[in-house]
């Protein structure tokens, strides 16, 4: 069994209450719960560990699993040096994990967020440093002062579905890395935090094409639109993960950012004034505030950023990419309130953009050197300030819904779905072949009724018969309230 397959299978588990006994065939499971103990060996519930810091100590070898059970844990964990030197990298086929019992299945446990607190005083929640292919998730972070996690000099690390209190700094920063997937977690953001995601990938990215994508470009990089080409579907690279889906490529070939939020919400939201060039740089000594910010710089460095949601960020999106034959997909991405929302840069022109939403902004997009030759390919603005394009982008746009509200439900409240009569509904063009959307709900859908399934722009892909039925059932539960009083 694929080792992430087998990370996936037991993380479905988890959050739907099921047991998993053994997550993998390799290596050993590893108990920690509020009530446990440092002494006792952490292979049962009954012997739980108390501290996360322990179990990862004794994963030596690969295929290791950490339970961790409902509570609040105030520790620093370390991977890789310090308490966590003897533990060991995973391997593609057997990772190394850690995972939250939120349910309190295999624990035990009354279910309750697991909490990785920080306090204000601890510099990060979780470190990793020169250990591969470990996959961390479920987790809360929050209190720590500079990054709830920070990767360094390691390959093949999944952080998925974790809750993330921005600290000053970063979210998830990772240095000197590759392989990286960052996928369905949740950023909670205010006015103090710094950005969400910041990772710099290099050399070790195994060289990857997008030649499927964009076969038939022209000598402007103009996809070809014919509608095989641009809503083909390649189900059997689109992985599940949790309760949504990926649209990856095979492990090892990308740093993937698929489905997070980062968007402000409450009072806050569209306050932060980012369309202000003044403002685009805040606290911290005059640093960006962005929300994904990737620079890759190896020889076939491959970066998908896919489905997220986010707001008020200095860059909502910021790609470099500086090595030769490096690659970019930046698809489906909903984004408001930015100074700029989707910025691309560096000596790579294979940078396709697909299928986005920018609004409430101040450039839509940005391209500077041989980014400027990107492909843009489906687009939907709102309120953009300045220009659409700034810099020397691409001669045209194919698909530009231009000034036109979105619609979103209540984005305030951090809903981005498209109402009823969004025009994002079935206007995308594809051109990314993605097969879900942030929820993992199938892609295209025909969310017009016409008969002709077309992926919309944007995160959200439009269901309308199942978001009809979750209303209908609201109702009459509302319905037979009323008659019952």
């Amino acid at each position: 069994m694929n080792g992430r397959r087998a990370f996936i299978t037991a993380l479905a588990g988890l959050m739907c209450g099921g047991p998993t006994s053994r997550i993998l065939a390799d290596g050993r499971t590893y108990y920690v719960r509020q009530g446990g103990s440092d002494l006792s060996s952490g292979l049962s519930p009954d012997s739980a560990l108390r501290s996360i810091q322990r179990a990862v100590a004794l994963a030596t070898g690969a295929g290791n699993s950490i339970i961790i059970g409902p509570g609040v844990y105030y520790e620093q964990v370390l991977i890789g040096s310090g308490s966590g030197l003897t533990a060991s990298s995973g391997t593609e086929e057997a990772p190394n994990t850690i995972i939250a019992d939120l349910t309190g299945a295999e624990t035990g446990d009354a279910a309750a967020p697991v909490v990785l607190e920080g306090d204000g005083v601890r510099e990060w929640g979780l470190r990793i440093s020169q250990r591969d292919h470990w996959a961390v998730s479920g987790l809360t972070f929050r209190g720590q002062s500079q990054q709830a996690i920070f990767i360094s000099s390691a390959t093949g690390i999944d952080v998925e579905s974790c809750t993330i209190h921005a600290p000053s700094r970063a979210g998830i920063e990772a240095n000197d890395c590759a392989e990286i997937v960052i996928g369905g977690n949740t950023f909670t953001r205010d006015t103090d935090s710094g950005s969400c995601i910041v990772i710099d990938a290099e050399s070790r990215i195994g060289r990857a094409s997008l030649d499927e994508q964009h076969d038939g470009d022209d000598d402007h990089g103009e996809h070809r639109d014919s509608e095989t080409e641009n809503r083909r579907v390649d189900r059997e690279r689109s992985h599940a993960w949790g309760r949504y889906k990926r649209n990856r490529p095979a492990p090892g070939e990308t740093i993937v950012i698929e489905s997070n939020r980062f968007a402000v919400l409450g009072g806050l939201y569209l306050a932060s004034d980012y369309t202000r060039e003044e403002h685009g740089r805040r606290g911290h000594g005059g640093e960006r505030i962005n929300g994904i910010d990737v620079n890759a710089h190896g020889d076939g460095a491959t970066v998908h950023i896919l489905n997220n949601i986010g707001s008020d960020c200095c860059n909502g999106i910021n790609l470099r990419l500086e090595g030769d034959h490096a690659t970019g997909i930046v698809a489906n991405n909903s984004l408001a309130g930015c100074w700029i929302g989707i910025r691309v840069s560096g000596r790579s022109d294979r940078v396709l953009l697909s299928d986005n939403i920018v609004t409430h902004s101040r450039f839509a997009i940005a391209a500077a050197g041989r980014g400027s030759r990107m492909t843009i390919s489906g687009l939907l603005t709102f309120d953009i300030g300045g220009a659409t394009l700034l810099g020397d982008g691409p001669n045209s746009i194919v698909g530009h819904v231009e000034n036109v509200d979105p619609r979103w439900v209540a984005p305030g409240a951090g809903n981005f779905a498209p109402d009823a009569d969004s025009p994002a509904i079935d206007a995308g063009r594809g051109a990314a072949g993605l097969t879900t959307d942030i929820r993992g709900l199938s892609r295209p859908y025909d969310g017009d009724g016409n008969g002709d399934a077309h992926p919309d722009l944007g995160a959200y892909e439009y269901h309308p018969v199942e978001d009809d039925d979750r209303r209908l059932r609201l109702v009459e539960w509302r319905e037979v309230g009323v008659q019952r009083e």
